[in-house]
């Protein structure tokens, strides 16, 4: 019973604190928005008078309006604080690969045989229906050129890409 009395006596002292400070803070009405210095109040004798005009009260100015005003942006939209951040960069792509070195076409030609006659060995060549009797020098329709004739192979250059290609004939050397 002590102990509540006690803590009764604690929030009685507490409670009347609080009214005197309340009741001894100055009250002002009328437009909050502006620092207002409130005169004292009129007595008779001078001493007040002197003692107010020496530290006017300040009103404390709170600016609502800036809570109202849109921030600047700093720099984008808010993302989301939760979400998972990745520091990965990716790597920076490949240099592109280098052209890819020409080459001759396959051999539009057929190996048909080989007819020899004392110095020079003759072949036959067929391309789609034209038949070519052709021998080593010889130059066909601007294009392939008989560097070699022996009986397992012909050697040919493609003329465009100064490229050799070779034949087989399909005989025993």
């Amino acid at each position: 019973m002590r102990l509540l009395s006690h803590n009764v006596g604690r929030w009685t002292v507490l409670g009347i604190a609080f009214t005197a400070i309340v009741i001894a803070a100055p009250h002002e009405q009328g437009d909050t928005e502006k620092s207002v210095h409130s005169p004292a109040p009129a007595r008779e004798d001078g001493a007040a008078s002197t003692r107010a005009s020496q530290h006017p009260q300040e009103v404390a100015y709170v600016e609502l309006e800036r809570l109202k005003r849109p921030m600047p942006e700093a720099g984008g939209e808010v993302g989301n604080v939760f979400g998972a951040t990745s520091w990965y960069v990716p790597p920076p792509p490949p240099p592109p690969a280098p052209p890819p070195v020409p080459t001759a076409p396959p051999l539009p030609f057929t190996y048909l045989g080989r007819y020899e006659d004392a110095p020079t060995s003759l072949v036959i060549l067929v391309k789609g229906d034209r038949m070519y009797t052709v021998s080593a020098g010889d130059v066909i329709e601007d294009t392939y050129r008989i560097e070699l004739v022996t009986p397992a192979a012909v050697e040919l250059t493609y003329l465009p890409l100064n490229i050799k290609q070779s034949l087989r004939t399909g005989e025993a050397s």
